[in-house]
């Protein structure tokens, strides 16, 4: 069986490729398909309607089985923003991270709970068959980014997972798979996959 991942982010290719191990079958990028596919607009509201838009919309491009993600940085203290808007804050992971910073800063009280969402679904253009999953991890952000960068992308540098005593950016990839937001969603897309496939 071949699946594509239908994302553009590379942090998130990396990621889903060393979870998604419990099936047989060829995960591939986009980068490895030599297509070249214009990214789909997100114009919804909700993680779960991006991530489906986006499985359906790169395996109808291409034929393949396909798994997006679509996520976001919940933050409490901001009402829940950025939340499905997080990838748009800024035009860079770091300029993302310093608004973000910026902005519980003017907030100017203690409260900085947080949490990552993430919805990971599945387009099987063949069978028309659908399935999404959503993960969440709670922590909170940080008042500097972390430093001691062992692997990570994103907001990973600023979001303290208390349950693990670190940052995801200083946390090994089989740590935060076992506690992320992701690896929750994708465990269950791995259970899927192994059931009806």
């Amino acid at each position: 069986m071949d699946i594509l991942l239908g994302t553009t982010n590379p942090g998130k290719v990396k990621e889903m490729k060393k979870f998604l191990t419990d099936f047989e079958a060829t995960i591939y990028s986009l980068d490895d398909i030599n297509k070249s596919i214009k990214e789909p607009n997100e114009p919804h509201e909700t993680i779960e309607e991006n991530a489906f838009l986006k499985a359906r919309y790169y395996a109808k491009q291409t034929d393949y089985i396909t798994i997006s993600d679509d996520g976001g940085l919940f933050i409490n203290a901001l009402n829940g923003w950025p939340g499905v808007k997080s990838a748009r804050v800024a035009d860079s992971e770091q300029k993302r991270r310093q608004v973000v910073l910026k902005m519980l800063e003017k907030k100017d009280f203690g409260n900085r709970k947080a949490s990552f969402k993430s919805c990971i679904s599945v387009y099987d253009p063949n069978r028309e068959i659908s399935f999404s999953s959503v993960g969440e991890t709670k922590g909170k952000i940080t008042e500097q980014p972390e430093q001691n960068i062992i692997d990570g992308f994103g907001f990973d540098p600023i979001f303290y997972v208390n349950k693990a005593n670190k940052t995801y950016a200083a946390m090994t990839s089989s740590e935060k798979n076992r506690v992320s937001h992701r690896g929750k969603a994708l465990s269950v897309v791995n259970n899927f996959f192994n059931k009806f496939y």
